[in-house]
């Protein structure tokens, strides 16, 4: 029966083939699907099976259906298994090539143009040779020396001057200063430059801007940068080049300089977006999400971010820039455990690839000490180190943008550990990034340099780095700016030069009213205990009764539905004696407790008097819900009134806020109540 079958499917594709006539390239996917299967036991029909199935998977190639496109290259491949190489089967390959580009499967389509090109170049076939050099010699999934290689074997082939030669030197330029060969690269610009200009021929002179600007842009040549990207855009749009025009605005988003600030990235994240989608081509949908993840957290819109990385990672969950989008995100709101996850799997995607400069290993080398200084866990050290070391100590010197990633995770770590030595060459490293944010926007550049400058006990030289990081990031850099805010009120602090206690009070209350919103749990944290400290309320006084009265309301959890007003609002007030442990050691103890029982008895006829219900009391601290946010607040005031006739200068604390109880179920004991 299954030789029956084959003997069916033969006959059915034959009378198929007869019917549609010979040229039945749109119909090649139903006749490959039939010769295929008779080609399993029948050979004679492989030949068939191959020729249909390569037109089927060129056909699917043009439609962008680039899965389908490579199934069949395949089918044709298997059809052909064991035959010499000739140009049919080299164009198979690079077809394959092409199609496995487009779904992110780069090992598979390396190994394809690697064939076919030593093939192409082998016989002779210099258009052909020159095709995938260019190809595959002008993307960065396949730098290394092996494709500098490539480049220059079919520049050998050309004559000099030529289109070919104007192309392939494009495409040396673009290999070699990503690589860090710079001064290499810009000869070979010049020279694919040279040709364009002379044979007037403007496709050429786009890829010639197109990779010399994403040159500039991993060499923070942004001056240089700006304008080509411009005109890349603008270009590319006249010739119909979406791919060129993709990879214009991809650029663009990427480093703020590039885009004229915040507004501009997110123009040039959209407009990427919209042309990965229009492509179909995997990669191109990974990297957009990836720029448009990045401007969203910039801002801090953290909902935005979270969509297009739940894009991006729908279609590859080991792409290392959207693991770093999203373990910065969850480390700035505190979520530890999830983050971890997403760095977890960097470290795998890390030891999976090559050792060389890429973002695989920098963008470990990053995140590592960004964990550690914001959630508190300890940064894997040697894992640091192996990474940062691969990047900066390879077999060729990485770019600018990828070695900044992994000099501010060693400078992170050199400040947590007040290494001098480590802070010193840190700073060097630095200097070429001034007044740049990293490649993601969380942190400005002259903001690590602050830090690194108060290692080095140079206190009025951090302050000044930092400053001017605010500057750059007061445009919408909201999570960015209030870490910077932080950090410059507490060295100011420490400093306590004149006007600096007065300025770092305007700082600590923009970092606030900037992290409050956007949920930054660990900074809200640190910002609030340099809050107190500038106060003058001492961590003894901080450990007081209104500490008790928060654990106890953690853990008992009482029932508030009853105090919620209809929109499901609860106002609670929290009230202390300021500096009571000291005031009771002054008075004593008896004296303190008339004092304390005075206090309660004034306070407590103020909460009756406006509908508050106390919820928890413990000495001298209480917790009291209100239904309305006004009758809070009326109390507070009167509370404060009626302590103002007590002897002894007594004052009291308070602060109210109001949450949804509903809304919120049991999480609200862990977010409003600790607010």
């Amino acid at each position: 029966s299954t030789t029956r079958r084959v003997r069916f499917h033969g006959q059915v594709g034959e009378a198929l083939e007869t019917l549609w006539g010979a040229r039945a390239d749109d119909r090649a996917a139903a006749l490959a699907g039939h010769f295929s299967e008779a080609s399993t036991l029948s050979p004679r029909f492989s030949a068939k099976a191959a020729h249909y199935s390569a037109a089927a998977g060129r056909q699917a190639l043009e439609q962008s259906a680039f899965p389908e496109a490579a199934r069949h290259f395949r089918a044709a491949l298997s059809a052909r298994e064991g035959q010499e190489m000739d140009d049919d089967m080299a164009d198979l390959l690079y077809d394959l090539g092409k199609a496995c580009d487009a779904t992110i499967e780069h090992r598979e389509a390396w190994r394809c143009f690697r064939q076919a090109f030593a093939h192409y170049a082998g016989t002779g076939n210099v258009a052909r040779t020159v095709e995938v050099a260019e190809f595959a010699g002008s993307r960065s999934d396949y730098l290394a020396p092996s494709q500098t290689g490539m480049i220059e074997h079919a520049l050998e082939l050309v004559e000099e001057g030529s289109v070919e030669y104007g192309r392939l030197n494009a495409a040396l330029g673009y290999s070699v200063g990503m690589l860090g060969d710079d001064d290499r690269s810009q000869e070979a610009f010049g020279r694919a430059r040279e040709v364009a200009l002379r044979l007037g021929l403007p496709r050429l002179e786009l890829e010639e801007l197109r990779l010399e600007a994403t040159v500039d842009a991993f060499q923070w040549r942004g001056e240089l940068a700006t304008p080509r990207l411009d005109r890349v855009i603008e270009l590319a749009r006249d010739l119909n080049d979406t791919f060129a025009e993709w990879q214009g605005h991809f650029m663009a988003a990427v480093d703020p300089g590039l885009a004229g600030g915040l507004a501009g990235g997110r123009q040039h994240a959209e407009a990427c977006r919209a042309l990965a989608e229009g492509s179909r081509v995997w990669g191109q949908i990974v990297a957009a999400t990836h720029v448009q993840a990045m401007v969203a957290i910039r801002a801090g819109d953290w909902p935005a971010a979270r969509a297009a990385l739940a894009r991006g990672l729908d279609i590859d969950q080991r792409d290392s820039r959207l693991l770093w989008d999203m373990a910065s995100l969850e480390l700035v709101l505190g979520n530890a455990v999830a983050a971890e996850e997403s760095i977890g799997r960097m470290v795998d995607v890390m030891g999976a690839s090559a050792p060389g400069p890429t973002l695989n290993y920098s963008l470990v080398a990053n995140v590592l000490p960004l964990a550690a200084l914001l959630v508190g866990r300890i940064a894997d050290q040697p894992l640091l180190h192996r990474a940062a070391g691969v990047v900066l100590s390879s077999f060729a010197p990485a770019t600018s943008l990828v070695a900044t990633f992994a000099h501010i995770g060693l400078a992170m770590e050199a400040f947590a550990d007040n290494d001098r030595e480590a802070a010193t060459a840190q700073l060097a490293a630095l200097e070429r990034s001034r007044g740049s944010t990293t490649y993601g926007g969380l942190v400005a550049v002259e903001h690590v340099r602050g830090r690194l400058l108060l290692c080095l006990d140079r206190p009025d030289e951090a302050v000044e780095a930092i400053e001017s990081a605010l500057l750059l990031l007061e445009n919408g850099y909201w999570p960015a700016y209030a870490w910077a805010a932080f950090d410059c009120a507490r060295i100011r602090l420490q400093r306590n030069a004149p006007g600096d206690s007065e300025r770092a009070e305007v700082l600590i209350d923009e970092a606030l009213g900037h992290a409050q919103p956007l949920g930054m749990k660990p900074l809200i944290a640190k910002i609030v205990a340099l809050k107190v400290e500038l106060q003058g309320i001492g961590s003894q006084d901080m450990g007081s009764s209104i500490v008790a009265v928060n654990h106890a309301v953690q853990s008992e959890h009482p029932d508030l539905r009853r105090q919620a007003a209809p929109d499901g609002t609860v106002t609670l007030l929290f009230s202390d004696i300021e500096n009571s442990t000291p005031l009771n050691e002054r008075l004593g103890d008896a004296k303190y407790m008339q004092l304390l029982r005075q206090h309660n008895a004034l306070i407590e006829a103020q909460f009756r008097a406006h509908r508050g219900y106390v919820v928890k009391t413990m000495g001298d601290g209480y917790m009291v819900a209100f239904k309305s946010a006004a009758d809070g607040l009326r109390c507070a005031i009167a509370m404060q009134q009626a302590m103002a006739g007590m002897e002894e200068g007594v004052r009291i604390r308070i602060g109210l806020h109001t949450g949804e109880m509903l809304k919120e179920g049991d999480d609200f004991f862990g977010r409003h109540v600790n607010l």
